[in-house]
This record gives structure tokens, C-alpha cells and sequence, in this order.
């Protein structure tokens, strides 16, 4: 539950860089974290794209990039609405 501790999205207590000691580290992390992997699905999909319109790479390459995107939106969405509902358990759960 160290999500409780910034309730605030894109920014954490109103700070865009706060303190990354204890349960506000650990949730600033958890962004970053997610930001990461966000930013190199996204990265990886559109190279796929890029790579199938050329005829480099077979179609399944394009579902399997598909389904990685979706599922790493919908994670960004549902911490989001984590946020905004206030840590409800069965969101929390989903995410």
C-alpha cells in the first residue's frame, strides 16, 4: 500500500523528483519502473510495425506486440484509476 503515500499522478506530493526513502521511494520507483517499460513496449511495437511493413518479420510478431502494448496500457490505467478511486483492494488486486 505504499501508493496511499502519493495520491497525485503524474507527480508524487505535488514534486515531480521526491524522496526515494521508504514508502514514497518505493512507490516513486514503481513509476519509474513502469515508465520504463512502458516507453520500450512502445518502443518495440512500433519497430515491429516498421519491421512487418518492410516484409522482415512474420504477422504472429505484430499480434504478439499488440497483446504486450494492451496489456502494458491497461496496467497504466487501472494504477491510475488506483490512484483516483484511493487504493480500493479489488483494483489493487487487478493491478
Amino acid at each position: 500500500y505504499s501508493g496511499s503515500v502519493c495520491l497525485d499522478f503524474p507527480t508524487c506530493m505535488g514534486q515531480w523528483f521526491p524522496t526515494l526513502y521508504g514508502p514514497i521511494g518505493l512507490q516513486v520507483m514503481h513509476r519509474f519502473g513502469a515508465y520504463t517499460v512502458s516507453f520500450i513496449i512502445l518502443v518495440l511495437f512500433l519497430w515491429t510495425l516498421k519491421l512487418i511493413a518492410q516484409n522482415k518479420l512474420d504477422r504472429v510478431f505484430k499480434v504478439l506486440s499488440s497483446r504486450a502494448i494492451l496489456f502494458v496500457l491497461s496496467q497504466v490505467a487501472i494504477g491510475i484509476m488506483n490512484l483516483k478511486m484511493q487504493i480500493p483492494p479489488w483494483l489493487t488486486v487487478i493491478h
